[in-house]
């Protein structure tokens, strides 16, 4: 087994990689769990919940997540979110005149409030 090195401010450096390939709605489904469960990374979810699994030791109760066509829905809105947000940093970088950029903005307006229902549907 490899020796664990400390990397800054004494945290173990993880230098292992190990690949699992998932559907996207696989994906979707950890993804929304590890936000359930209050983890901002999906790699630290899984090495939390692994660890849990084979010591025995669950760091908190299962939750019951959301049913996996709500999990896929979430995803593809946060695939929208950032879609959105690439292309208003590309016309950013293009340099719009402005009743185009004007144009974009009220766009952007109207996706922002159609997201923000979807999202409030999804709560519900």
């Amino acid at each position: 087994m490899a020796e664990e090195t400390e990397g800054p401010e004494g945290a173990v450096k993880r230098t292992r990689v190990v690949a699992v390939r998932l559907s996207e709605a696989e994906h979707a489904v950890w993804a929304a769990a590890a936000a359930e469960a209050g983890s901002g990374r999906l790699g630290a979810w899984v090495r939390a919940t692994v660890a849990g699994v084979l010591s025995g030791v669950r760091s908190a109760p299962a939750r019951p997540g959301p049913p996996p066509e709500v999990a896929a829905l979430r995803a593809e809105l946060a695939r929208v979110g950032n879609n959105l947000n690439q292309a208003v940093r590309a016309a950013n970088v293009a340099g719009l005149d402005r009743a185009s950029a004007a144009e974009l903005v009220a766009r952007v307006d109207a996706a922002e409030a159609v997201m923000g229902r979807i999202r409030e549907a999804l709560r519900s």
